[in-house]
């Protein structure tokens, strides 16, 4: 499989906005009970406003996006989001190899953060992000070069 990540055109807001709900709505309403379009519509912009995304295609065919923050002994990652007709084909564990070839060539450790009920978290275990720590909400992780 040979994915391709190209930058996300502003113009491509809305298609965003409509990924961001189909891949958050479940865990958000599994987790907090509810989804409240008000408070996701500002946690959307913040995420708009601050971070690069890249789309994630396929046989040109772009079914989700990443974005990753980079610091000079660091990797984060902020999002990753595959379409949910799309999850389940190995498409999230080759964006999280590519993230993590990138960092072990840099000697960078890569952090993340995921929602306690965001079944996800399996998938970062598996791709060897242990746990550093929890809160009410999330499940902190960090991958190491070794």
């Amino acid at each position: 499989m040979h994915l391709h990540f190209h930058p996300l055109p502003a113009s491509d807001r809305t298609w965003l906005e409509s990924l961001h709900t189909a891949c958050y709505r479940p865990v958000v309403e599994d987790q907090f009970g509810d989804w409240d379009p008000d408070v996701q519509a500002v946690f959307f912009q913040e995420k708009w406003n601050t971070l690069p995304f890249m789309t994630i295609e396929l046989d040109e065919q772009r079914f989700g996006v990443f974005a990753v923050e980079e610091a000079p002994d660091t990797t984060t990652i902020h999002e990753i989001l595959i379409a949910p007709e799309h999850q389940g084909r190995g498409y999230g564990s080759a964006v999280i190899q590519h993230i993590l070839d990138s960092a072990k060539k840099a000697a960078k450790t890569v952090k993340l953060k995921v929602l306690l009920k965001n079944r996800a978290f399996s998938l970062y275990k598996r791709m060897g992000f242990p746990e550093t720590n929890t809160d009410d909400t999330h499940r902190y992780m960090e991958w190491k070069p070794a």
